[in-house]
Parts: structure tokens; sequence; C-alpha cells
């Protein structure tokens, strides 16, 4: 993302042709799950759990960016869609596979930190606690997970709770 910072017009398209290239990978990744004939339904739950983390979390991040540079960025031909990125980061959330704790990650991150520093939105903390109750289940001493833990308490007024 350096090519931001960088006001040249050239290496401003260069670093947008990467990232739409990053994002035809995923893309082929997509095409590869629905064509190929798995015939183990686990790997194929454990691949297709990758690919919606990958263009879930691209779109949410690459959404994130400012407006300005999201219109340039619709000038080399992609556009980062925030719904479409939540909706296939939480399919894979439901996921039973290897990548599902790491969709979870993602969408708390969103709710509790990044729409807060940013300052977008308020994010949704109902919907974090929900996605987080199970991964404490899973990970009860999972350091990354008590840390939003204790991160949706305190952005909830709740900083007494906090372990």
């Amino acid at each position: 993302m350096s090519f931001i910072q960088d006001e040249n017009l050239v290496s401003f398209i260069k670093g947008g042709m990467k990232i739409r290239s990053c994002y035809s990978s995923y893309k082929e990744c997509v095409n590869f799950l629905e064509s190929r004939n798995w015939r183990d339904e686990r790997s194929r739950t454990h691949y297709e759990s990758g690919v919606k983390l990958g263009i879930g979390t691209f779109n949410l991040m690459i959404s994130m960016l400012p407006k300005k540079i999201l219109r340039l960025l619709e000038f080399v031909g992609f556009s980062g869609n925030r719904e479409f990125g939540l909706a296939e980061l939480e399919k894979g959330r439901v996921l039973q596979s290897l990548r599902a704790p790491l969709c979870s990650s993602v969408l708390i991150c969103f709710h509790s930190i990044i729409t807060h520093v940013f300052g977008t939105a308020d994010g949704d903390r109902e919907y974090a606690r929900r996605v987080l109750a199970p991964c404490l289940d899973l990970y009860p001493n999972g350091a990354l997970f008590l840390f939003y833990a204790g991160r949706v308490e305190e952005i909830s007024g709740n900083i007494d709770v906090v372990r």
C-alpha cells in the first residue's frame, strides 16, 4: 500500500494492478473450488474457508480505504465491497474448518477495533459477542480471543468486567 503515499500516477497504477492481480488470484480459487470434483469433503471445507477468509478480508480492507483512493482503484477496475466481505467472512466462520477461527477473528476485530480506530461506525458489539462466545469455548485461554473479549467489554463500558 506504499503506492498510496507516492503521488506518482505511474506508481499508483502499478499498485492498483497488483491489487487487481491479487484479487484475480482469489477469483481463480473460487473457480477452482466450484469446478473441482472433491473426493474428500473435509479438504473442500478447509479450502473453501481459506477462500472465504481471503476474499472477505480483501474486500473488507479495501472498502476501508479513503473514498478518493477507492475512486482511483475503480479506475483500474477494482472496488471493495464491505457487505460482501463481511458476508464471506461470516460464511467462512460457520464452516467447521481450520480457518473458521481466523474468519471469526477478523469479524471481531472489525466490529470492536477497526470501526472505532477509523471512526467509520460504532461496530456491532452484540454481533462481536456472539461471534466471540464459541471461540472462547474452543480456546478459553487463547490470548487473542481474551484480548477481544476485553476489548468488547471496554467499548461496552464494562471496564470492571475485563479480566
